[in-house]
């Protein structure tokens, strides 16, 4: 199966997003880091963001589901999330 593909302007929405430089701080790491910025997030963080746009909100869910991850739920800390984020293993 092919890898889902994620719009160039929703890379650049969550490269820009406040989470981003909990990850990075460059645009190259924040782009190497793509998926574990996206897990940040979550769905009606990505709503207002993209504007009430269900259907990037369902491209990014089947993207990080391919990767085997997930959005952060509504009630989960932000710190505990990254706490699991690979790059930081």
């Amino acid at each position: 199966m092919a890898e889902p593909h994620l719009p160039e302007r929703v890379v650049n929405m969550l490269v820009s997003s406040d989470h981003a430089r909990l990850v990075g701080r460059t645009l190259t790491e924040q782009r190497d880091y793509i998926v574990d910025i996206a897990t940040l997030h979550t769905r009606d963080e990505l709503l207002r963001r993209f504007g009430g746009n269900r259907v990037l909100l369902r491209q990014v869910e089947k993207w990080l589901g391919f990767h085997g991850r997930r959005l952060r739920r509504p009630a989960e800390s932000i710190d505990i999330v990254m706490c699991g984020l690979e790059f930081r293993k």
